[in-house]
């Protein structure tokens, strides 16, 4: 059942259907990826970022871990956490735990990286 569901569950879900993702099909390649390494890389040499459209948690992330698989795989760590989110909205604007549970799943399956 739906309500037997805990959120933990369906993190792991999201989890495991992204690392199978990445499996398959590659890492999604999105335009701003570079931005984000290049403000790291700024950011830790000047002490500043030029680009005003970037804040400065992900580039610190993307200078720790580099364009690397272990950027992907923390990518797809928060986007696996993500669902709880979109169960808590869900739970607010519904009061319904299959609901919720089910729009998390379906969070988990169709959210790409």
């Amino acid at each position: 059942h739906l309500k037997s569901l805990n959120i933990y569950q369906i993190i792991i879900f999201a989890f495991f259907i992204r690392l199978i993702a990445w499996f398959f099909y590659g890492s999604p390649d999105f335009p701003d990826t570079n931005n984000y390494l290049n403000a790291g890389e700024e950011l830790f040499s000047s002490g500043s970022i030029e680009a005003h459209h970037v804040m400065p948690l992900y580039p610190i992330i993307t200078y720790i871990f580099g364009d690397s698989n272990y950027l992907i795989l923390f990518n797809i760590l928060v986007s696996s956490i993500s669902v709880i989110l979109v169960k808590n909205i869900t739970s607010l604007i519904f009061s319904n735990i299959s609901i919720s549970n089910l729009s998390a799943i379906f969070w988990a399956i169709f959210k790409r990286m």
